[in-house]
């Protein structure tokens, strides 16, 4: 199974160019900035896609799913989630790598 990031944005989706690993642990992060258009892709503190283009606000509230098939609604990640956080900022590339650091220690 090709298993990448996705990222749902009015318009279209976004995937990652790199794979998810199947049964190990990672760090996943995907930052988005709506000013610039950039939208990154991290696995464990790499970048793993660099996307640019037009990513709008949304102007009302939505619906986040995180582990739930992008094609498929009903397709559901097999696995455990740990440690959501949802920024109202882009963060950088070091500050990403920091915190994959950090959490690195505690899981292997």
């Amino acid at each position: 199974t090709d298993l990448r990031l996705s990222f749902l944005r009015d318009g279209g989706i976004d995937y990652s160019n790199d794979l998810v690993l199947l049964n190990a642990w990672q760090y996943i992060t995907i930052s988005a900035n709506t000013v610039t258009g950039i939208r990154d892709f991290y696995i464990n503190g790499q970048n793993a896609g660099h996307i640019t283009g037009t990513l709008s606000l949304l102007t009302s509230p939505k619906d986040i799913g995180i582990g739930l098939g992008i094609r498929l609604a009903t397709a559901y990640m097999n696995g455990l989630i740990d440690d959501v956080r949802i920024y109202n900022r882009a963060l950088s590339t070091l500050e990403i790598s920091n915190r994959y650091l950090q959490t690195k220690s505690l899981h292997t």
